[in-house]
C-alpha cells in the first residue's frame, strides 16, 4: 500500500527594463514565493491492514526563480533593481491518535520524500543584472536575496501504531535545497579602470 502527497512547482517571473536619454533612471523588480504543504496522514480511529509493504511520503520538489535586469544609456543615469525568491516548503506523514498500521512487510514513513522516494530538490535563486552605459554613471547597489525554508515531520501522535513483521522505517529528508541569489551591477567606467588595471598588473 502506497499513500504520497506531493507537490511540484515551476514558477518564473522575469523583468527587463531599457532606458535612455539625457538623464535616464531604469527600476526593476522582480519578486515570486511559494508556499508549499504535503501532508500525508492516516487519520484518527483508521486501519490500514496490509499483506505486503506500507509506503507513506509528502514531498516538495521544484525551481521558483525571479530575476529584474535595467539597462540604462546616455548622458547620465541610475540603473536600479532588486529580485526576492523565496520557497517554503513543509512535508508531513503523520499518524493520528487511535489510527494503526499493521503490515507483514517493510513499513516507511518519509518526510521529505516523494511517491517513489526520491528526496526534496527545491531551488529559489534570484539574480538582478544592472548594466550602466551612460556617460555619468551613477552608482547604485542591486540587491538579491534567495530564500529557502524546509521542514520534514514524522509525527506519530500518542495513541496511534505502527506495527509491521518486518522493518519500520522513520525518515525525516532534508533533500537538496538551493538558494542562490546575486546582485552584480556594471558601468563603462568600473569596466574601463578594472581593464586597466589589470593591464598594469
Amino acid at each position: 500500500a502506497s499513500v504520497a502527497a506531493t507537490n511540484l512547482i515551476q514558477l518564473l517571473d522575469r523583468v527587463k527594463l531599457d532606458a535612455g536619454g539625457a538623464i535616464a533612471v531604469a527600476l526593476a523588480r522582480s519578486s515570486v514565493a511559494a508556499t508549499l504543504n504535503a501532508n500525508a496522514t492516516l487519520g484518527g480511529g483508521a486501519l490500514l491492514d496490509a499483506a505486503g509493504t506500507v509506503y507513506f511520503g509528502a514531498g516538495n520538489a521544484g525551481t521558483a526563480y525571479a530575476s529584474a535586469n535595467a539597462k540604462t544609456y546616455g548622458l547620465a543615469g541610475a540603473a536600479q533593481g532588486d529580485s526576492v525568491s523565496i520557497v517554503d516548503a513543509n512535508g508531513t506523514v503523520g499518524i493520528a491518535s487511535g489510527a494503526r498500521i499493521r503490515a507483514e512487510g517493510d513499513i516507511t514513513l518519509a518526510a521529505g520524500r516523494n511517491a517513489d522516494g526520491a528526496a526534496d530538490a527545491l531551488q529559489a535563486i534570484a539574480r538582478t543584472d544592472l548594466y550602466n552605459k551612460t556617460a555619468f554613471p551613477v552608482e547604485t547597489d542591486p540587491d538579491a536575496d534567495a530564500v529557502v525554508n524546509h521542514t520534514a515531520t514524522v509525527d506519530v501522535a500518542a495513541g496511534g501504531r505502527v506495527d509491521s513483521v518486518e522493518d519500520i522505517a522513520l525518515i525525516a529528508d532534508r533533500g537538496l535545497l538551493v538558494a542562490d541569489g546575486q546582485g552584480v551591477g556594471k558601468d563603462l567606467y568600473r569596466e574601463i579602470l578594472a581593464a586597466i588595471g589589470s593591464f598594469f598588473s
